[in-house]
């Protein structure tokens, strides 16, 4: 009960930050060392706790669009209800967008064998928006409708929900996001849904020697409605491991951009090493070639920390 209080309590204390905070997720692509970001199954997948920790900056702050995020995340398996608990809290702000997310884990573990267990995962989200309207349009007409006046608000809750399947250091899960679709109530009678998101994951390690390890990620993204700026999108990820101590890596996305002029999307490079057993560090830059001729800012360089509690890394 200790282990599941301090997590609530973690949650409680992010929900009283002011509800003007994004959650559009410059961090999400973190899942390759946190595969909860992206399927609530995979909480406590390690038998202690973690705690994980990113910061992202936009690497083209003068554009209009850019932004900065920050995520927190924590998980633990608990004795006593046959599973694991976990949380991933999300900031993100930009000038004229911001708001906060929040999602509390519980995944039932089933062991299989010794070597295998499978595990059913559900998320409940909080999401709080704030627009910050720049003046010129007060009272405008879009073909979306009329532009209120000021700032505002809005909340919505969404549940996320997945399977996962554990094979020593191979991962498999099928997950969906936002899965009732619910609708955002701002301020001003304006509203949004939420798209869903259907997430493929699977991960693996290969042995490469007495010191080299080969870590693949897949993850397979399907947006429904499919829609032209929502589109399915396959990430293909790639960790080189020395000694268990540093590690680099790239993550592609081959899928075309908003223009045809690029054959692929986004491009991440990683780059880290444990500084102990238990403590690990990493950064990671996010370059997309389209949104930085464009001035439409989607290139982060992001920093990681991850901290395993009796739970080598």
């Amino acid at each position: 009960m200790k282990k599941i209080f301090s997590i609530l309590i973690l949650s409680c204390l992010a929900s009283s930050l002011s509800a003007q905070f994004n959650t559009g997720r410059t961090w999400s692509d973190f899942y390759v060392f946190d595969p909860k970001i992206a399927n609530p199954a995979f909480a406590g997948l390690n038998e202690k706790q973690n705690l994980l920790l990113v910061a992202d900056f936009d690497m083209q702050p003068s554009y209009a669009t850019s932004a900065n995020g920050y995520m927190l995340s924590g998980d633990s398996k608990v004795e006593g209800i046959g599973g694991a608990v976990g949380v991933v809290i999300g900031i993100n702000s930009s000038d004229f967008f911001s708001g906060y997310s929040q999602s509390l884990m519980y995944t039932y573990q089933h062991k299989v064998s010794a070597d295998a267990e499978l595990g059913i995962g559900m998320g409940v989200n909080l999401n709080q928006y704030a627009i910050y309207l720049f003046s010129d349009w007060d009272g405008q007409y879009t073909p979306y409708g009329q532009v209120p006046k000021g700032n505002v608000n809005g909340v919505n809750a969404d549940v996320d929900l997945g399977l996962s399947y554990k094979y020593k250091s191979f991962l498999l899960g099928l997950s969906m996001q936002n899965a009732a679709a619910s609708k955002a109530k701002f301020t001003d009678g304006l509203s949004a849904y939420n798209s869903r998101q259907v997430n493929v994951f699977s991960q693996t390690i290969f042995r490469l020697g007495p010191k080299f390890s080969l870590e693949p990620t897949l993850m397979y993204v399907l947006y429904l409605p499919r829609t032209y700026s929502s589109q399915s999108i396959l990430d293909v990820n790639l960790l080189l491991r020395f000694s268990n101590k540093v590690f680099i890596g790239a993550k592609l996305s081959p899928y075309k951009s908003y223009s045809n002029d690029y054959p692929v999307g986004p491009v991440s490079v990683y780059a880290g090493l444990n500084l102990t057993d238990y403590f690990q560090v990493a950064m990671r830059a996010r370059l997309n070639m389209w949104s930085m001729e464009n001035q439409y800012s989607d290139s982060y360089v992001g920093v990681m920390l991850k901290y395993g509690f009796n739970n080598k890394m």
